[in-house]
């Protein structure tokens, strides 16, 4: 329904040139500066400034920003491989969203293992070269909008999966496998080899896009950092041709519980929108595990709307219309 195959290439990682020797996360060497549990790191951080405040994303620019983007990248891809196997893409997303919102609050406050462990790095980072709190925010949006970038893999890891093998973590029997992971997955898809190259990072040459796939991605970056006010903004304009957007930040209101966001970003697109059967859809699906109610009222406008849709084909029309009352009656069930 509308859902695009992203078909990324190296660009979604972050270009490392050259891994720090001294791998050794969480050690900070900070006590002639501050107490480690005494500070934020907003503290750490310079003043914004209006040309700063003028990037709209780190895509193109991650060469430039690239400690920061490691202080992040590798301990997530440390602490999965040597402390968590089961770490999976939503729980990182969960700390970054959690160290993005509390940017002002005492680092000791960070009390979970992972999220403690990049705040020691990014720290570490910081203090020897700081960077303004809009650069730090736009580095935490660039690697949120890199895990959504692999989101379409089907694998709960494939983000951290992908860290270890572009950090050189693996032994050679998971290199090995991991590699042929990919192929396998790429060729079942149908993924030319230049696409699969790109996942795994081989491509020597950067692959040519077109001017349409530049600006999408360019979009999509771009999008990640924007705050709540301006995503809402731009799907109630151009959410029709970037449904996939849609889908994302739908997605994410929902893991943060905000409910009421969703209701009023659905209500005020359905009213631009000739036909809104997909957003309905993904309006009940956020809602399932919080209001059965709720969600079946939005399965039920989704299936009315497809009913009076003359554009879809019949045969696409009749397989949503089928998946539409198999929710609407689960929802009856578990009432």
């Amino acid at each position: 329904m509308g859902h695009r195959i992203k078909n990324k290439t190296k660009d979604e990682f972050p270009v490392i040139n050259e891994i720090p020797e001294n791998k050794e996360i969480g050690k900070m060497d900070l006590e002639e500066e501050k107490d480690m549990t005494g500070f934020s790191l907003e503290e750490l951080l310079e003043a914004d400034t209006s040309e700063i405040k003028k990037i709209k994303s780190l895509h193109k620019k991650e060469k430039e920003y690239a400690p920061y983007l490691f202080a992040f990248e590798y301990p997530i891809a440390y602490y999965y491989l040597e402390l968590n196997r089961k770490l999976s893409d939503k729980e990182v997303v969960k700390v970054l969203r959690h160290i993005k919102k509390d940017i002002d609050v005492n680092i000791s406050c960070f009390d979970d293992p992972l999220g403690a462990t990049i705040v020691e790095a990014l720290a570490e980072v910081l203090n020897d070269k700081p960077i303004s709190k809009h650069e730090l925010l736009l580095v935490i949006d660039y690697i949120l909008w890199c895990i959504d970038n692999r989101s379409w893999m089907g694998d709960r890891q494939a983000y951290v999966k992908g860290l270890c093998y572009m950090f050189d973590l693996y032994t050679e029997l998971e290199e090995r496998q991991y590699v042929q992971h990919i192929e396998k997955f790429g060729k079942k898809l149908g993924l030319d080899t230049n696409t699969i190259d790109g996942l795994l990072m081989k491509n020597e040459i950067s692959v040519e896009h077109s001017e349409e796939e530049i600006n999408a991605v360019l979009i999509e970056s771009e999008f990640f950092a924007m705050n709540d006010s301006a995503k809402t903004n731009f799907l109630l304009q151009h959410g029709y041709e970037h449904f996939d957007l849609f889908e994302t930040y739908i997605a994410e209101l929902g893991e943060r519980k905000e409910f009421g966001a969703i209701k009023e970003l659905v209500g005020k697109y359905a009213k631009k929108c000739e036909c809104a059967t997909e957003i309905y859809m993904l309006a009940g699906t956020a809602f399932l595990e919080e209001d059965k109610n709720r969600a079946k009222s939005y399965f039920c406008k989704a299936l009315h709307g497809l009913e009076n849709d003359k554009d879809m084909p019949e045969e696409i029309k009749a397989v949503v219309t089928k998946e539409l009352k198999k929710l609407i009656k689960g929802c009856d069930r578990m009432n």
